[in-house]
């Protein structure tokens, strides 16, 4: 009897390994299928959401830097004409110290003039009374003093004096010309010049737009780049946590129920990169690699269990997931005992009890990344 019960329940139990494996299988297929259709819908969706940003962004930086062209520009243009304002108070400053000399000279001529004139009335008043005093008529005296000749002679040196003044009159005139034409020609050089550095400045000013839309959209380009490597290097590494679940959970041992003939052992485990408190009973017969493999089994299952698909940026940072798969993809943590001096618990095929695991212990996760 006792050998049928035992066919028996092995039969039961061969058929429900059977049973149990077809409905991974199923399990697996279904799930494959989900995350092979929710990775199509994701990946359209991101690259929908990129361009998006991109586009964006884009927009964004010709705006900003319109804005700062302009400033730029009215900077340059406000430059140049204070720089113009400039030139023409200088010039009429020079203009009006031009005029202050002029009106110096013919005052000085004027005064000059008018001294003479003066003399020369005092002197014939001087004469005269002279004249008079020796009792000498000044028609008479005139009369003897000066011949025709003195006379005619007189009267060239007043034309000659008269076309000396008017001669110097021309000269001044023309000297007056001449610094009015150069003073316009220098007035049209300037203008010239200002008008060539505004074009200048213009130039300059389209060519650091363009090197900067040019600038602005290679940023763009590999902030794009980046955020797709980066999206798939994060994809990547939660198929691979996938992995290690299903790896790690098939080797897995069954976790005793409160068997007495047994010598069973409770572990607490303490994550403290994941935030997290494990709790499980194992046989002191089973493997230490077990332990490991269900820390790494419990950790993975955090993450990939947190989503039915894929996730998303939002739903699972890049940071937190490198964080994890660093952890726990090549089992790159130790299991140490949780008091002071406490002991590593050795990643190998010996026993629980072999390695001096009491009844009811608890561990801490260090990570050896």
């Amino acid at each position: 009897e006792q050998h049928q019960y035992e066919d028996q329940v092995s039969t039961a139990l061969a058929e429900s390994r059977v049973m149990r494996e077809r409905e991974d299988r199923g399990l697996r297929e279904a799930e494959r299928r989900a995350v092979e259709e929710s990775r199509r819908m994701f990946d359209t969706h991101a690259a929908s959401h990129l361009e998006t940003q991109a586009q964006r962004a884009i927009q964004q930086s010709n705006a900003d830097y319109d804005r700062h062209q302009q400033q730029i520009f009215e900077d340059e243009v406000g430059s140049v004409m204070a720089s113009s304002r400039h030139m023409a108070q200088s010039q009429r400053q020079q203009e009006e110290q031009n005029m202050l000399q002029a009106a110096m000279s013919a005052s000085n001529r004027d005064a000059e003039q008018l001294f003479q004139t003066q003399y020369d009335a005092e002197l014939q008043a001087a004469l005269q009374m002279s004249m008079e005093a020796a009792g000498i008529r000044p028609e008479s005296h005139f009369q003897s003093q000066h011949s025709p000749a003195e006379t005619q002679l007189s009267l060239k040196l007043a034309q000659e004096a008269e076309a000396t003044e008017r001669r110097q009159l021309q000269a001044e005139q023309d000297e007056a010309y001449r610094l009015s034409l150069l003073e316009d020609q220098r007035k049209e050089a300037a203008r010239v010049e200002a008008e060539a550095a505004l074009n200048i400045a213009r130039a300059e000013a389209e060519a650091r737009r363009m090197r900067a839309e040019e600038e602005e959209e290679r940023k763009v380009k590999e902030e794009r780049e980046r955020v797709e490597e980066e999206e798939r290097r994060r994809l990547a590494m939660w198929h691979d946590l996938q992995r290690v679940v299903t790896v790690k959970e098939g080797r897995l041992p069954i976790e005793p129920q409160g068997d007495a003939d047994v010598e069973v052992c409770e572990l607490l485990i303490d994550v403290s990169s994941t935030n997290q408190r494990l709790h499980r009973s194992f046989l002191l017969s089973d493997r230490s690699s077990s332990v490991y493999a269900y820390v790494a089994w419990s950790v993975a299952s955090n993450v990939v269990g947190a989503t039915e698909s894929e996730p998303s940026a939002a739903d699972l940072s890049h940071a937190d997931l490198a964080k994890t798969h660093e952890l726990v993809s090549n089992d790159k943590f130790q299991l140490v005992q949780a008091f002071v001096g406490g002991q590593t618990l050795k990643n190998d095929n010996s026993t629980l009890k072999e390695s001096g695991i009491g009844r009811r212990d608890k561990f801490i996760v260090k990570s050896v990344i």
